[in-house]
């Protein structure tokens, strides 16, 4: 691991008492803070350029100005230090190095009663009590920087974005937009060390980024973490991320993450693909490369896979789909069932080409329903439309799956497309009785849609039990009333209306609120695609019950420190992209109940590791504050994570259970 020769020499440090800065041992919170991931400051860069230095004080200094360095160790040095050499001259690298030690010294490099005299404020040693700069002979050495390389430190971005607070080094306008007011923390101000907290819990950095505000109890889901990571093993380094996501009671439709990364699959998150499971049966949503792979470790079953649908052409939602039809082709009991694909044109055309060219006759039979008429959205950052998808000369052939049926979809009046709309059954396995599906465009670099999948609301049931001994009771009465089979009297209580009221003969009046429970609210699950502006599906998506929406990259201070919150953004955007402050925007505006963000760049890793997981939770803070929501209600999501989406009535039934529960001990 990148980081774990940082953390190893940091718990020898704690455990020999280690004196590290002019003599001055460094405090277990410092250190276990750093454990935590904090961003390498150059204060942490000269711990570890200390302890990888010689400690004898006997050891002579070996200080190299920078204008006798060469232009390659210039360039590394700044590079180091956070900064971006380029194409730079030699004195424009010099003249780049010493203002770094200027603006982290807080004077230069000044002289120091312990051998600083020309600073090395690449990595600054920081400041005794009366603000000199200071650091431990022979740091600056060139064995020590040598030994500085051979720990294998993790690239710079790594631990820049692992930091748990970082509170200390935000701008007014970085604690506005991503963190709130109070990112400092109660009793924590901007240019300290976080206090001396316990060195087991990481407490100053906690404390920074525990006061996160009403947005979410940041500072309860770290106490969940185990401790930090020691040399020892790596089960003091993992994070059962299953607890942050408090109690998924289980439910008739649950979400499944396959993958949740953008442009490439990596050891740690595929790429885009999402599973909606109901009653049973299987949706899939994207499929890009590799998605086979983690679709065998996910629990969802191949054969019933029974739609699939696409937001976009992008290989990293498109290239997966031969090699997911090839999977649920090894189920050789689907020689009747026909999956049913939707997507952007020219997907039919695609899936030809991929399946005829391999020989591809394993794969189940499929028919694709090509959703036409897409708009351009992007034209304000794009010159230039996207060509039309090319005319590929092939004719649907059986032996390779594709069987008649596929259809082209055009637009409704509003703008949007209705792909699936059944109401009496249809033929899934799971019903589709009352479940809609429809698509709007999203404002991407290519054309592409998201996805509004609503169940219809049913009405309540008929509280048989309750009616039938009444009808009972009152037989005879009813008959000699003129109603010759009282039974039937049924359908009419069915019907009922809440404030409506029936009266027995013998007295008992039946109000309509008692004869029928309240109708069962249907669900609505929202998928985005790929996009910097998802406003046309608002209409769709309102009071949506979980709202997925991508939320490729974040401001992450100080990793993107050079172009602040509002460059970031202005970044993404332009590549068709949103930040998880964009998420919760759009998320606040249809008054989604969940929020879930995927889609993450390549450079927010997606393991259960202490840092990532920290690194995802302050994604995760930033859409929640931007959104209104609160504790798990946002969820930054990882590979193979499941998510319940309960109807009201589960929803009850479940706070009754464990009202009961907790009543009974």
């Amino acid at each position: 691991m990148a980081l774990r020769a940082l953390v190893a020499s940091l718990a020898i440090a704690r455990a020999s008492g280690f004196v590290l800065e002019a003599g001055r041992p460094v405090s277990r919170s410092r250190l276990a803070t750093a454990a935590m991931g904090v961003r390498p400051t150059p204060r942490l860069r000269a711990l570890v350029l200390t302890l990888a230095s010689p400690t004898s004080s006997s050891s002579p200094s070996s200080e190299v100005p920078y204008e006798k360095m060469k232009v390659a160790e210039l360039k590394k040095l700044l590079l180091e230090a956070g900064g971006k050499p380029g194409q730079l001259r030699k004195s424009q690298l010099v003249e780049a190095l010493q203002s770094l030690d200027a603006s982290s010294d807080g004077g230069g490099r000044g002289g120091g009663e312990s051998g600083v005299a020309a600073g090395d404020a690449r990595f600054d040693g920081g400041r005794d009590g009366d603000g000199r700069a200071s650091r431990s002979q022979g740091a600056s050495s060139a064995a020590g920087r040598m030994r500085m390389a051979s720990l294998d430190l993790a690239p710079t971005d790594e631990l820049l974005t692992a930091g748990v607070g970082d509170g200390w080094a935000a701008t007014p306008e970085e604690q506005e937009v991503v963190f709130g007011d109070d990112l400092a923390g109660p009793g924590i101000e901007p240019g300290s060390d976080g206090g001396s907290g316990s060195g087991s819990s990481g407490g100053g950095g906690r404390e920074r980024f525990g006061a996160a505000g009403s947005g979410g109890p940041i500072a309860e889901l770290l106490d969940t973490l185990p401790p930090p990571m020691t040399p020892l093993g790596p089960d003091h380094s993992r994070v059962n991320r299953t607890v942050l996501l408090g109690e998924e009671p289980a439910a008739s439709m649950e979400l499944k993450f396959i993958g949740t990364a953008s442009c490439i699959p990596s050891t740690t998150r595929g790429v885009s693909c999402t599973v909606l499971r109901r009653n049973g049966a299987f949706w899939m949503f994207d499929a890009g490369e590799g998605t086979q792979i983690n679709l065998q470790r996910s629990g969802v079953r191949p054969s019933r896979i029974e739609k699939i649908f696409v937001t976009h052409a992008h290989g990293d939602h498109t290239f997966g789909l031969a090699g997911v039809l090839c999977l649920m082709g090894q189920d050789f009991d689907r020689t009747t069932k026909v999956v049913d694909i939707y997507g952007p044109k020219g997907l039919r055309a695609y899936l030809r080409a991929a399946m005829q060219l391999t020989l591809s006759r394993v794969t189940p039979p499929y028919r694709v329903h090509e959703v036409h008429g897409v708009p351009f959205l992007h034209g304000q950052y794009f010159r230039e439309k996207p060509p039309e998808p090319p005319n590929v000369p092939l004719a649907a052939d059986s032996r390779f799956g594709e069987v008649e049926g596929g259809t082209d979809i055009w637009p409704d009046a509003d703008g949007c497309w209705s792909l699936v709309d059944q109401v009496d059954g249809g033929d899934s396995r799971g019903g589709e009785e009352g479940v809609m599906v429809r698509a709007a465009p999203m404002q991407h670099t290519v054309p592409c849609v998201g996805f509004a999948v609503t169940e219809r609301s049913r009405p309540g049931k008929l509280d048989a039990a309750r009616i039938k001994p009444l009808l009972a009771k009152n037989d005879a009465a009813l008959k000699a009333k003129g109603y010759p089979d009282p039974n039937k009297l049924m359908k009419a209580f069915k019907l009922m209306k809440p404030a409506d009221k029936f009266e027995f003969p013998d007295g008992t009046v039946l109000m309509g609120h008692e004869a029928v429970s309240p109708p069962r609210m249907g669900r609505k699950v929202v998928i985005c695609g790929d996009t910097c502006d998802a406003s046309r599906i608002a209409s769709l998506a309102m009071d949506a019950d979980v709202l997925v929406h991508e939320a490729t990259n974040a401001f992450l201070p100080p990793l993107d420190a050079d172009k602040g919150p509002r460059g970031v953004e202005k970044a993404t955007r332009a590549h068709g992209h949103s930040t998880p402050v964009m998420a919760g925007q759009f998320a606040k505006a249809i008054n989604a109940k969940r929020l879930i963000l995927n889609h993450f760049s390549p450079r927010y890793k997606g393991d259960d590791g202490r840092f990532s997981v920290v690194r995802m939770m302050r994604i995760e803070e930033q859409a929640r504050r931007a959104s209104g929501l609160g504790g798990t209600d946002v969820i930054a999501a990882w590979d193979l994570m499941d998510i319940q989406v309960p109807m009201k009535v589960e929803l009850e039934t479940n706070a009754v259970a464990t009202q009961e529960a907790a009543t009974s001990t």
